[in-house]
């Protein structure tokens, strides 16, 4: 049983009664404008946080804390879900019943001690503590070049969306991290705190009252003003196709090309565009894999995702060099195939049961159902993954061919090799 409430001004609780779990699961996010400019410090946020509390000042401390909570477990959560990032905190704990004791309403505790009572000194967080977790996001958002396919597919996202916040990473940009120390941070939590929208997720056998009665002490220290505004702009239908090249040493080239589409969470055509995901490159038996790498041996991989919140369909493949034109011409072949019709009942009923089992087992992990309901919230979009199944059911070949007409290419970005 599903449960979604306004609890006090911009702050919402989205709560699900289950029994099946001998774990309850909590998170708490705040809502913000995705754009470079606080992107960074909003990623750091939950991990200075984290670093301990007055009463649990330090990370041993923390982890005797949880460990008297029956391994109870709390960690940082930075989302992106279109043009909206989440910060903030997530925590889980053995069920009330099962522990003998009351775990949840002290694991609340916990966290409320993070949010509103963190280490300071001088009246802002403690500066070694800011330079680690900076060093760390650092570390982080320079990863992802050692992933050629991730920073491919990062790099095609910055000039298609140039100019819109959807261009923004998930952690921000590194050469924002050097603007932030102690107290630009701290004065930073301060404005997170007051003016974010407030996203709570709950999942365990208490019911949705049972939930908002432990988490009214918590929410007690929030202190509430005006919400910042947040949401997603749809994109631009694309005039012309937008090329971009870059050169490094590789052993293979990548290829990345971006779609706009219509369609997002908030319209009927979404389950759609999911199955059309799925049948391209992004679910079993896709075109990408069984055309372009298997029949026609183009590519040593390749596939396809969609993201609904902003509209964007994305296909990538990593191929040798000389490769790269065959490549991109084929994935646009078969995106039109699909637009003709081309295809069989069966394919469209292999991407149907392979989207509907994705589904099934979502239901049985507490944090995918975390961020299936809290990123649904975030959207203002009202769906069970049960409602996304039966309209999943619903789809027909006609329904895909449509889909496939309305995507639009706007930018191919390659990576070859030097």
């Amino acid at each position: 049983m599903t449960t979604q409430k306004e609890l006090l001004p911009g702050v919402f609780l989205s709560a699900v009664q289950d029994r099946r779990f001998k774990t309850a699961c909590f998170s708490l996010s705040f809502l913000r404008p995705l754009c470079e400019g606080e992107a960074a410090m909003n990623a750091l946020l939950p991990s200075v946080l984290l670093r301990g509390s007055k009463k649990t000042p330090s990370i041993r401390a923390i982890a005797g804390r949880l460990d008297g909570l029956h391994g109870a477990s709390a960690g940082a959560l930075v989302r992106k879900k279109g043009e909206i990032q989440l910060t903030g905190l997530f925590a889980d704990c053995l069920e009330d019943q099962y522990a003998g004791e009351a775990v949840f309403s002290r694991l609340l505790d916990f966290v409320s001690e993070l949010l509103f009572c963190p280490r300071t000194e001088n009246g802002a967080f403690l500066p070694e503590l800011v330079r680690q977790e900076r060093e760390n996001l650092r570390n982080a958002m320079h990863g992802v070049l050692d992933d050629k396919g991730a920073y491919c597919e990062q790099q095609l996202l910055r000039t298609m969306c140039r100019g819109e916040r959807y261009a923004c990473g998930r952690l921000g940009e590194p050469e924002a991290l050097d603007k932030i120390d102690a107290h630009t941070l701290w004065a930073h939590d301060k404005s997170v705190l007051a003016s974010s929208r407030v996203e709570l997720f709950y999942l365990g056998s208490k019911s949705a009252e049972e939930a908002e009665a432990l988490l009214r002490p918590l929410l007690a220290h929030l202190p509430r003003r005006a919400c910042v505004p947040v949401g997603t702009a749809p994109g631009p239908r694309p005039q012309a196709l937008r090329r971009v090249s870059e050169t490094m040493p590789l052993a293979q080239s990548r290829l990345s090309i971006g779609f706009r589409t219509d369609v997002t969470l908030q319209s009927a055509q979404y389950p759609v565009m999911l199955l059309l995901n799925a049948m391209l490159g992004g679910g079993e038996q896709n075109r990408l894999y069984t055309v372009v790498r298997g029949q026609k041996a183009l590519c040593y991989e390749a596939g396809s995702w969609y993201d609904g919140y902003k509209g964007v369909l994305a296909a990538s493949a990593g191929c040798g060099r000389a490769d790269l034109p065959a490549v991109e011409e084929e994935i646009l072949r078969q995106l039109a195939e699909l637009a003709a019709g081309r295809f069989s009942q069966a394919e469209l009923e292999t991407a149907r049961t392979g989207l509907l089992s994705d589904l099934r087992l979502l239901c049985d992990s507490p944090g995918r159902l975390d961020e299936f309901y809290t990123g649904r919230a975030a959207a203002g979009v009202s769906q069970t993954p049960a409602g996304l199944a039966a309209a999943l059911r619903a789809v027909t070949a006609e329904d895909i061919c449509a889909a496939a007409r309305g995507v639009r290419p706007d930018t191919v970005y390659t990576l070859e090799e030097a």
